[in-house]
């Protein structure tokens, strides 16, 4: 084969990008498959960076299973430059060219900064390995941390540092935590949880600017200032690459549900791609981790069996283990009905999303088992009685496994 050409050429390391090289390999496939990265590590998981890596700092257990070196190269730390459709070529950083016959963007998303360029190192965010790395060993030497956004990443490290007794502030644009993520109600328990436990939480706190001291201005005037700041105000699709070959963008790269963007032989998947919800009839880009890994699922299958694979059908579901409240959500946040499984008090339920009897959207706190069998059931064309659904004493498996049947 020729060094120069490669049948499947990835953009991106990343979930998406080693779960379609890797679902590839076991289904049977011998072609030659290029996997370009930006970082220099090896393909890892990203959940247990917020989560077990900060208290164990075990590297090795984030590091996905090693594919077959005779199929599957990973050009890593040499991110791609640019991609000319037309000759079918794409070139890295280092001046690395490859010819290709398919080629697959999973290059998923980049935070949103406010960052100046020089906060003498009191300033990170939580993407990497290397961000993880650098708050793990931060917090050793700190006494107080501040948080700039209260979303899952952010509560989850408010948690920790809690445990490691640091002077803890959350700062948040919105009037509820987790507003883009989860249930008002499910935002306001969150609250009541971390302040309890020592968090400042400072809602409806807009950010004017970070000055390169590493201080926090928030738009009325107030100051915060501590030892060491993470950022996490949101992200946005890493398409510039994809939008400069000409593909269609639209804050992610378009594609329909066989993964095809508006360019032969171009696909795209994970937290980039933005495609025809089922369920809402819209465009949307999820940025889950569970939505990567199953959009690379379906893709690998399309790629093997074009004429015998169905389009992808998935509904996006995400976890957050923040200390104590395990948090998990699928499906809208808020429509026309909301009614509550279980009880808040005892920080054990779920609250249900319904339109015209169906139901389309979860979100469980400490009930991993019920949030399981609901989610199956989103969005689905059947009719469900919500107060029965809701009931406490409704047999939840056996209702909805005659429903699934």
């Amino acid at each position: 084969m020729s060094s120069d050409f490669s049948d499947i050429v990835v953009l991106g390391a990343g979930i998406a990008g080693y779960t379609v090289a890797a679902e590839l390999i076991r289904a049977g496939s011998q072609q030659r498959i290029v996997v370009i990265g930006e970082e220099p590590d090896a393909p890892y998981d990203r959940p247990p960076l917020s989560k077990e890596f900060l208290l164990n700092g075990d590297e090795s257990a984030l590091h996905f299973s090693e594919l077959p070196q005779s199929q599957v190269e990973f050009w890593l730390g040499d991110p791609a430059v640019e991609v000319d459709t037309g000759q079918r070529v794409v070139r890295t950083a280092n001046g690395r060219s490859l010819m290709w016959e398919r080629i697959i963007f999973a290059t998923g998303t980049v935070p949103r900064s406010v960052e100046p360029s020089s906060a003498a190192g009191r300033i990170h965010m939580l993407r990497t390995l290397a961000d993880a790395r650098w708050i793990r060993e931060s917090v050793c030497r700190a006494s107080s941390i501040l948080l700039v956004g209260g979303g899952p990443i952010g509560l989850e490290l408010a948690a920790y540092a809690r445990n490691q007794d640091l002077k803890t502030t959350v700062i948040d644009a919105a009037d509820v935590l987790m507003a883009r993520s989860i249930p008002t109600v499910v935002g306001e328990h969150l609250y009541r949880f971390h302040t309890q436990r020592g968090v400042e939480v400072r809602l409806k706190s807009p950010i004017a600017r970070i000055g390169e001291s590493g201080t926090v201005y928030l738009v009325d005037g107030t100051e915060i200032t501590a030892d060491m700041t993470v950022v996490g105000i949101g992200v946005r699709a890493n398409d510039e690459l994809a939008h400069r070959a000409g593909i269609a963008t639209e804050d992610g790269i378009l594609v329909d549900e066989w993964f095809r963007t508006n360019v032969p032989s171009v696909f795209a998947v994970g937290d980039v791609a933005r495609q025809r919800s089922a369920a809402t009839g819209l465009y949307e880009r999820n940025e889950t981790w569970s939505s990567a890994r199953d959009q690379a699922v379906a893709l690998a299958k399309i790629l093997m069996d074009p004429e015998g694979a169905a389009p992808f059908v998935g509904t996006p579901w995400f976890w957050s283990d923040q200390g104590g409240m395990y948090v998990q959500g699928a499906g809208s946040v808020r429509a026309e009905l909301q009614t509550i499984r279980g009880d808040l008090a005892v920080e054990s339920y779920s609250v249900l999303q319904w339109e015209s009897g169906r139901l389309v959207g979860v979100a469980s706190v400490n009930s991993p088992r019920e949030f399981q069998l609901l989610r199956k059931v989103i969005g689905m064309q059947a009719s469900l009685d919500p107060d029965e659904i809701s009931d406490p004493g409704c047999n939840l498996k056996m209702r909805l496994k005659a429903l699934l049947q």
